[in-house]
Order: structure tokens, then sequence, then C-alpha cells
């Protein structure tokens, strides 16, 4: 559901969506390069249906974001690195871990929706995914 509301124009779209959603998954589980070949299908899937496929549309974006905000609800990596260094408590930084996460990733959803509203790139209108729509100036 939360996908759903972040890219409705292709929340119907069972391959883009199980694509984030893989990506979305693995990065929660703090698997960062296995959510990296699942992102760059759903830009792939994207970038086919932009008008000029050298330009990142705006679900692109989104998608880069999620990706590299990397909400986290168990960071591997930041974990092992604290237990190779001899911590007593690798998974002490939890709690930090959610809180800056979520803010970065708020922050960066609710810039790239402001910029997708505001940029004039995206009042061209095209047809497929990359569409802009539900935009009020």
């Amino acid at each position: 559901p939360v996908l759903s509301a972040l890219f409705p124009q292709v929340s119907k779209d069972r391959g883009v969506m199980d694509s984030i959603s893989a990506n979305v998954s693995a990065n929660l589980l703090g698997l960062g390069a296995a959510a990296a070949p699942a992102g760059i299908r759903a830009v792939q899937e994207f970038q086919k249906s932009a008008p000029d496929r050298q330009t990142a549309c705006d679900e692109s974006i989104l998608v880069i974001l999620l990706n590299t905000a990397s909400l986290q609800l168990i960071p591997t990596t930041a974990a092992m690195l604290r237990l190779q260094a001899g911590s007593a408590e690798p998974m002490a930084i939890l709690p930090a871990v959610w809180v800056s996460t979520a803010l970065s990733l708020t922050a960066g959803i609710i810039a790239a929706k402001a910029m997708a509203c505001l940029s004039p790139l995206s009042a061209r209108p095209h047809p497929g995914t990359c569409a802009r729509r539900g935009c009020r100036r």
C-alpha cells in the first residue's frame, strides 16, 4: 500500500512494482548490494516510456532516492563492522539508525515530490509511466 501511494501511476504494473518491492525489502534488511539490481530493473522500466531516455523521469528519481536513503530495520553492514571492531553491543545503534533513515527518507520523498511539481520538465505531458499526474500548481 505504501509503494502504491508513492507510485500510483504504475501500481497496476506487476513487474515494476515487484522490482520496487524487492529493492525496498532488501534495503529494509540491510542488504544494499542485493537491492541494487532490483532498483536498476525498475529504473530501466520507467525509462523505457520516458520521452527523453537520457534524462531521469520523476519515478526513476524516486526509486533511486528509495535505494539511496535505504530505510533499514536491520543494519547488517554497520552491525558487522561494529562487531569486527570489538563492540560489545553491535546492534545498540538500532534506534539511531531507524530515526535517521526514516527522517532522511521522509525529507527525500518530500523534496522529490515537490521538485516534480515545480520542475518545468515535469510539466510536459507525455504518455507512459513517467507522465506527471496529481500535481497542482
